[in-house]
């Protein structure tokens, strides 16, 4: 049997098997050559969704297992946008957090070196939309393919042309509180027993991108291990 690519007769490329044989007469003489073709396309697209499922699950262990590996913040951070950057290929990834003084920044940045870096740069609170909030408080991921057509990205265009940032993909980090816990000023960020610390992005900045709903599940997965670590 062979297993090969073909062309069927509506034009649509398939993966198919095809196998051969001979059949003969009783003295053992051929009288018949038989053939057909058996169309594996979804069984094929159905193992290569498996593997991949099965791949990316083992790269979420692994990355898990090198965010925990330090009790050191700093490190913690520095592993995840490492790890996050061999994952989805980005030419940025960063971390954003929220903080309680009214200012979010931007602590840790991995970039490569022909695009800008913006470690370190800051915005005011009211930069952040509050159907921002509602959305990633839910622990949702997010993709823009193009920053220019993002309906919360007004405020924050001027500063993605500067850095270059053609798409996004964002997952929020989400912490598990106590309210009693909360102080009145943090509460900003908070609702009910769930607490957005901040943001973990992935910018494509040489061509536009886009994202796929299983890139932006993985990106979700790290976020969320990244939470427990911190």
């Amino acid at each position: 049997q062979i297993e090969k690519q073909y062309i069927h007769k509506s034009g649509k490329i398939i993966n198919a098997i095809a196998r051969d044989g001979i059949i003969r007469n009783e003295d053992g003489s051929p009288i018949h050559f038989v053939a057909g073709v058996e169309d594996v396309t979804e069984r094929k697209q159905t193992e290569e969704a498996l593997n991949q499922q099965f791949e990316r699950q083992n790269l979420i262990t692994k990355i898990t297992q090198q965010i925990r590996q330090s009790l050191d913040l700093d490190e913690v951070l520095t592993t995840a946008v490492n790890e996050v950057n061999n994952l989805l290929k980005g030419d940025r990834v960063i971390i954003f957090q929220l903080f309680t003084n009214g200012v979010s920044q931007v602590v840790k940045e991995i970039v490569k070196p022909e695009y800008p870096s913006i470690l370190r740069m800051n915005w005011r609170d009211e930069h952040f939309s509050k159907a921002g909030f509602e959305y990633y408080i839910e622990s949702k991921p997010r993709m823009v393919d193009d920053v220019t057509q993002d309906q919360w990205g007004d405020c924050l265009l001027e500063f993605m042309i500067e850095a270059k940032v053609k798409s996004k993909i964002v997952a929020p980090i989400i912490q598990s509180v106590q309210p009693a816990a909360v102080s009145n000023q943090n509460k900003r960020w908070q609702r009910q027993n769930s607490q957005l610390w901040g943001l973990l992005v992935v910018h494509s900045c040489g061509e536009y991108r886009s994202w796929q709903p299983e890139e932006a599940d993985l990106l979700q997965q790290v976020a969320n291990q990244l939470a427990i670590a911190i």
